[in-house]
C-alpha cells in the first residue's frame, strides 16, 4: 500500500530561469502560487501587433522625435510658473470659443443658413456651359478658279520612289485633272497602279512609255498632248509645296510662264541670267522649270513651232529646258521659296551638267537674237504686262494661304547691261557680280518674312523711300474679318507715315477708313533680339489684296519678321459661328452672313459648299 502523500510534503518544482530572476531581483523567495495566475507586467495587446511592425516602430527616427518632442515639451511646461500655466491654459479655452463662435456653434446662423438654401433651392444649380469650341473660319476656303484646268507632267528615268512620293503630293491639288508621267526608261515598262498610292488612285495617272530617251523635250510634248488649258512641269527630285498659292498668281497671268525656285537660284534668274537689248527688243529671262512651273498649253505649242523655226538640231532639241523660257522673250514670273529636295544621285546638272546647260542657254539666245536682228515676227516684240518692274508678288505664304508681295526689287536694273552674243554666260555671271554682289539677299530673301519663323526676317539694304510698300494676296474675296500680325524690327514711328490699304484686283487701292487701330508691344525672339509685334484688325471683307504703304522717305530699311493672318472663332452649343470679341469691332458678331452661297460665286473651297449644302 502506498503511502499518502500530503501537499506539503510535496518538494517543490524546478523554476524557470524567469522565475529564478524576478526571485533573485525581489530579494525573496517567493511561495508557490496556487490556480490562476496573471502576469502584470506584459503587454495585453503585444500578439496583437505583428513583431515586425512593432520592431519598425521602435528603431523609426519618427518615434524617437516624437518622443524627444514629448520629452521637451514636458521639461518645458514644468519650468513655467503657475501664472504662465494659467495664462497658457486661458489661452487655449479662448481659441476654441472664437472657432466655435466662427462656425455658428452658438447661434445657429451656419445651420439656419444651410437650411433656409436647402429648401429654397432643393435642386443644384445647373454645370457650367461647356467651353466654346475655337476654329480657323479659313481652314478649308481657298480658290476654286481653274479647278480641274492642269496636267501635272512628270518625266521618270531612275527614281521611282520619288515619284510616288511626288504624286502623292500633286494628287491633294484639285487643279490638277490628271498626273501625266512620261517614262524616259524603255528598260522599265510603267504602269498607273505602280504609281497609286492610297490617296491618288491609278484613274487619275497616265502613262506613256516612250520608246527611247527624249530628255527635257519630252515634257512639252507630253503638254501638247494635253487635254487642259494649263501644264505644270517638276522634275523628280524636289517637294513643292505651295502650288496653290502659286497657281493662283498664273491665273491672273497665264500669259506669263510661272516658275518656283529657291532664293539661291532667283539671284540667278532675276538677275544674272536675265538679258535685255531694248534696240533689238530682246527682253527675256532664264529661268529653270524643274523646280516647279505652270505654263499654259498655248505657249509650250508655240515653242515647240518656234524650235522648228530656228532649226534646232535633235541634240539643242533634246535639251529644250535650256530654250523654253528664253524662247518666250518675257522674262517668267518668278516666285521665291524654299524647297525641299528628294534623293538627288546622278543629277543631269551636277558637275559638267553645270558648263554644259550655260552653253546651250547662250546657243538659245544667239539663235533668238539672229531673228530678232532679222525683224523675224516668229518671237514677240514687245514686253507684255506686267513687265519685270511692274511685277510685286515674291513669295508664298508657308500655310499656303498667301503670297507676299512688294514693289522693292532685291537686284539692280537689269536693263543696265546690253547683251550681246559676244559675252557668254559665264562671263555675264562675273560682270553681274562685280557690279552687284546677291549674298545679301540670299541670307535675308523674300520668303523670310512670310515663312511662319520669327527668328528670320526680309531685309533690304537701301532704305524706305516714299511710294514703297509690302502687303500680302490673300488668293482670292476675303470671306470674313481677319485679323493681322505683324513682326517687324523698326522704329513705332513707322507706322505714323503709312498707310493701310485694299485692293479686290491688285490694281486700285482704296485707303482703309477709319484705319484699323495698330496696337504694338516689344517682343523678344529666340535670338534675344528686341522687336516690336504689331496686331491690327480689318472688319471689311471681299478685298483680296492689303497692304501698307509708306508715304514718306524713311532714314531705315525695311526688316519684316513676318505678316500673317488669322480668322478664328468660337462656336456656340448650339453651333453658331461666334466672331472674336476685338477692341475695333464693338463687340461679338455673328459670322454666318458672311458664307451665305450669293457671295459664293465659285470661289471658295469646300467649307463653302458644305454650308450650302446644309
Amino acid at each position: 500500500m502506498k503511502e499518502k502523500k500530503h501537499p506539503g510534503d510535496e518538494k517543490p518544482r524546478h523554476l524557470t530561469s524567469t522565475a529564478q530572476h524576478r526571485r533573485q531581483m525581489s530579494g525573496m523567495d517567493q511561495p508557490a502560487f496556487h490556480g490562476i495566475q496573471i502576469n502584470i507586467r506584459s503587454d495585453p495587446f503585444q500578439h496583437r501587433i505583428p513583431s515586425h511592425l512593432n520592431r519598425l516602430w521602435q528603431e523609426s527616427r519618427f518615434r524617437k522625435a516624437l518622443s524627444r518632442g514629448r520629452y521637451r515639451a514636458l521639461r518645458r511646461y514644468h519650468r513655467l510658473t503657475y501664472a504662465q500655466r494659467i495664462a497658457t491654459i486661458l489661452g487655449l479655452i479662448l481659441c476654441c470659443l472664437l472657432l466655435l463662435s466662427h462656425v455658428g456653434f452658438f447661434s445657429g446662423q451656419k445651420y439656419d443658413n444651410l437650411h433656409h438654401e436647402t429648401h429654397e433651392n432643393p435642386n443644384p444649380p445647373p454645370p457650367p456651359p461647356p467651353p466654346l469650341n475655337e476654329i480657323d473660319l479659313l481652314e478649308k476656303v481657298y480658290p476654286e478658279d481653274g479647278r480641274g484646268q492642269a496636267t501635272a507632267i512628270l518625266l521618270n528615268w531612275s527614281r521611282l520612289e520619288n515619284m510616288k512620293i511626288i504624286i502623292d503630293n500633286l494628287c491633294q491639288y484639285d487643279m490638277f485633272q490628271s498626273i501625266m508621267v512620261w517614262n524616259n526608261n524603255g528598260a522599265v515598262n510603267l504602269t498607273s497602279q505602280m504609281l497609286a498610292t492610297p490617296s491618288c488612285p491609278s484613274s487619275k495617272i497616265l502613262i506613256y512609255n516612250s520608246p527611247g530617251n527624249m530628255h527635257f523635250i519630252a515634257r512639252y510634248m507630253a503638254c501638247a498632248m494635253a487635254q487642259t488649258p494649263y501644264c505644270y512641269f517638276q522634275d523628280d527630285d524636289w517637294i513643292i509645296q505651295h502650288l496653290r498659292s502659286m497657281y493662283a498668281n498664273f491665273l491672273r497671268f497665264p500669259h506669263l510662264v510661272h516658275t518656283d525656285t529657291n532664293a539661291d537660284v532667283y539671284s540667278l534668274t532675276n538677275w544674272k541670267w536675265c538679258f535685255y537689248n531694248n534696240p533689238i527688243h530682246l527682253h527675256t529671262c532664264f529661268s529653270w522649270v524643274g523646280t516647279g512651273a505652270f505654263a499654259s498649253r498655248e505657249n509650250v505649242v508655240k515653242f515647240l513651232k518656234l524650235a522648228a523655226v530656228t532649226d534646232m538640231d535633235p541634240l539643242e532639241f533634246a535639251y529644250g529646258d535650256m530654250y523654253f523660257t528664253t524662247y518666250m522673250n518675257q522674262p517668267p514670273y518668278q516666285i521665291q521659296n524654299d524647297l525641299r529636295e528628294l534623293p538627288q544621285e546622278n543629277a543631269f546638272s551636277a558637275g559638267d551638267g553645270r558648263i554644259r546647260n550655260k552653253i546651250y542657254m547662250h546657243k538659245a539666245l544667239a539663235r533668238m537674237m539672229d531673228h530678232l536682228k532679222a525683224d523675224s515676227s516668229a518671237f514677240p516684240r514687245h514686253e507684255v504686262s506686267p513687265t519685270l518692274y511692274e511685277r510685286d508678288i515674291r513669295a508664298p505664304c508657308q500655310d499656303d494661304r498667301c503670297l507676299m508681295m512688294t514693289n522693292r526689287h532685291a537686284f539692280p536694273d537689269v536693263r543696265l547691261f546690253l547683251y550681246q552674243p559676244a559675252v557668254n554666260i559665264s562671263e555675264s555671271e562675273r560682270i553681274h557680280d562685280e557690279y552687284y554682289n546677291s549674298d545679301y539677299f540670299i541670307a535675308h530673301p523674300y520668303s523670310h518674312a512670310v515663312d511662319g519663323n520669327d527668328n528670320t526676317a526680309w531685309r533690304t539694304l537701301d532704305n524706305i523711300r516714299a511710294g514703297d510698300y509690302f502687303g500680302l494676296d490673300l488668293l482670292l474675296p476675303i470671306p470674313v474679318p481677319v485679323v493681322y500680325r505683324l513682326l517687324v524690327d523698326q522704329p513705332r514711328e513707322y507706322f505714323a507715315n503709312t498707310v493701310i490699304q485694299t485692293s479686290i484686283n491688285g490694281k486700285t487701292w482704296t485707303n482703309l477708313n477709319p484705319r484699323p487701330r495698330i496696337t504694338s508691344e516689344p517682343f523678344t525672339n529666340a535670338k534675344d533680339q528686341l522687336l516690336t509685334l504689331c496686331k491690327f484688325h480689318v472688319p471689311s471683307t471681299k478685298y483680296r489684296f492689303i497692304r501698307l504703304q509708306t508715304q514718306t522717305d524713311l532714314d531705315y530699311p525695311y526688316v519684316v519678321i513676318d505678316f500673317s493672318f488669322s480668322a478664328r472663332a468660337r462656336r456656340d452649343a448650339n453651333g453658331q459661328l461666334l466672331g472674336l470679341d476685338t477692341e475695333n469691332d464693338g463687340g461679338t458678331a455673328f459670322l454666318e452672313d458672311y458664307f451665305e452661297s450669293g457671295d459664293n460665286n465659285g470661289r471658295y473651297g469646300h467649307e463653302a459648299e458644305d454650308r450650302q449644302n446644309r
